[in-house]
């Protein structure tokens, strides 16, 4: 019994990219989360962060309530 499943790739709008937690729950909608994992293309607008991952603004960020598995 084969219990895979296909990675689903979503290619939202800019619209939809703007409110990211809401794209997630609609991913999630379509079932993306069965696999473990997606591929989100994101939309011809977006531009990668030009800073470091490490700079202070996100080294310093305070997640209040972090999600546990």
């Amino acid at each position: 019994m084969s219990t895979e499943q296909n990675i689903m790739v979503f290619r939202p709008t800019w619209a939809e990219f703007q409110n990211f937690n809401k794209f997630v729950r609609y991913m999630e909608s379509q079932g993306a989360h069965k696999a473990g994992i997606a591929k989100v293309v994101p939309p011809r607008e977006w531009i990668p962060r030009r800073n470091s991952y490490l700079s202070d603004d996100i080294m310093n960020m305070n997640i209040p309530a972090p999600q546990y598995q």
